[in-house]
């Protein structure tokens, strides 16, 4: 039986990471101890029997928790791309060249929504460790092609009241600021490093964030 020499946990052998505290098991350090050692016990921590118990829990090894969480919102998030894949090409036909450039970028921005949630959801279901960096490259593409979209489609309906720059700066922001705590929850969770089995996806990623 091995044990995991930062928490003392019980592991699996052949693990790459403690599935407890998530600490990492370098192949070329001492990864654990023999039952017939005394597991190393943290200083203070007198609640073992329960760091034994949720280390034995699968849990973690299934989708579960703000992961699902998020699958379901990216799914929810495909099939809102679909419609507003479906808006754009409708009003496209209606040669209507009043709303020829808002159907264009429906029709983009639909289709990397879609995109995104989609291959999110086929990616981290096959537990593919390119999920986060295709989640950065097309978040980064969609924010671009809506703020050129909307800058475009608004910079002569309402600038004169300077709201199409608020709108336009909102979408930066809230874009950056919802990839930045998405690259960070991927980053720091264990339940993610736990179901994906590796640290890989991090090594694949554009950018971290500890």
């Amino acid at each position: 039986m091995l044990f995991c020499p930062n928490c003392g946990a019980h592991i699996e052998e052949g693990a790459h990471f403690c599935t407890s505290c998530g600490s990492a098991l370098d192949d070329s350090q001492p990864t654990a101890q023999q039952s017939t050692d005394q597991p190393h016990v943290p200083q203070g921590n007198t609640n073992q029997p329960q760091t034994a118990q949720s280390a034995d829990n699968p849990n973690y090894q299934q989708l579960g928790g703000w992961l699902l969480f998020f699958v379901v919102c990216w799914v929810l998030s495909a099939l809102s791309g679909l419609s507003t894949l479906a808006s754009g090409i409708n009003t496209l036909f209606a040669f209507d060249p009043d709303f020829m450039l808002s159907a264009l970028s429906n029709i983009v921005i639909g289709l990397l929504t879609a995109g995104i949630g989609g291959l999110l959801v086929v990616l981290i279901v096959k537990r593919n460790p390119l999920f986060l960096r295709m989640y950065q490259l097309l978040s980064i593409a969609r924010i671009v092609v809506g703020v050129i979209a909307r800058f475009l489609s608004r910079l002569f309906v309402v600038n004169q009241f300077g709201l199409g720059h608020i709108a336009v700066g909102g979408d930066i922001v809230g874009g950056i600021i919802g990839i930045c705590l998405m690259t960070l929850y991927f980053c720091r969770s264990k339940r993610v490093r736990t179901y994906m089995g590796s640290t890989d996806y991090l090594d694949q990623a554009i950018f971290r964030l500890r």
